[in-house]
């Protein structure tokens, strides 16, 4: 397909790559899920548990991200969950990484615990939820 004039070069192309979606292996134990969702979870492998990074927009996506995951590897418990930051489509998603049977570590930074106070209604939810 021809790019539209109208269109930066780069943008079309970062663009149709965006358009990708599966499980990508990074590196030796490092995996990223794209294409689900508007942002990208990573997966980093540990000997007997996954950590995850970032969490998505929605539960649905993240526990089809996590289907998928499994699909591919045995399924292996979760043991931490990194959110790089309080964008929602970084931590919308948590529901969906989180089960009732397993204990999980939940990290993200300082500057992000103080946002936290100011996205009342959905974190104070989920917070609740986690513990």
């Amino acid at each position: 397909m021809k790019i539209p004039d109208t269109v930066h070069t780069k943008l079309w192309e970062h663009g149709k790559l965006n358009l990708h979606s599966g499980l990508y292996k990074v590196t030796d134990r490092i995996y990223q899920v794209r294409g689900f969702d508007l942002a990208n979870m990573s997966i980093i492998r540990g000997d007997t548990r996954w950590i995850i990074i970032d969490c998505l927009t929605s539960t649905e996506t993240a526990k089809a991200v996590l289907k998928l995951v499994n699909e591919h590897f045995e399924n292996i418990p979760i043991n931490a969950i990194i959110l790089t930051h309080s964008h929602t489509d970084h931590y919308g998603g948590i529901l969906g990484v989180l089960c009732s049977d397993t204990e999980k570590k939940w990290f993200c930074c300082k500057v992000f615990k103080n946002k936290l106070n100011f996205c009342k209604n959905r974190v104070r939810r989920i917070i609740h939820e986690i513990f």
